[in-house]
């Protein structure tokens, strides 16, 4: 089981173009619907993958989240750059991930009964000029 005191972080590297933020115009022509929604899914597997080679590599029993075994999300966001941005505007990439962790089994659901917070901050520079870096930190809640 995944000690108390312990955080599991799933580390993810995009584009600008693979992020997607809720202040863009994304979704007001049907040709933008599908490019948006084709990222989601892209955004999806790649969280699945990644959960899942995390599960094939740790080396402790993991129990996964439920309604019984909660956990707080801790949404991190690196920008390749300096300038002003709204972390929580990020929140489409970040539902996203989340539903790819939901679909590798980390948690049985993503709804408020297993996943009580979802908070969002901003992490500093992802140390490349062209790439964003996502965290999801997941907190196990000792309740």
């Amino acid at each position: 089981m995944l000690d108390l005191e312990k955080q599991v972080k799933f580390e993810f590297n995009f584009l600008r173009k693979e992020m997607i933020n809720e202040n863009d115009n994304k979704g007001t022509t049907y040709g933008s619907r599908i490019a948006a929604n084709n990222t989601k899914q892209r955004l999806r597997r790649i969280a699945c993958r990644t959960a899942h080679e995390w599960l094939d590599q740790s080396d402790e029993v993991f129990e996964q989240f439920h309604e019984k075994h909660r956990c707080d999300v801790f949404v991190v966001i690196y920008p390749p750059k300096r300038f002003k941005y709204d972390p929580p505007n990020y929140e489409p990439t970040s539902k996203a991930l989340i539903d790819g962790l939901t679909d590798a089994g980390i948690w049985n659901d993503d709804n408020y009964n297993v996943i009580r917070r979802t908070s969002f901050e901003h992490g500093g520079l992802s140390g490349d000029t062209k790439v964003w870096k996502v965290e999801l930190v997941v907190k196990e809640l000792t309740e």
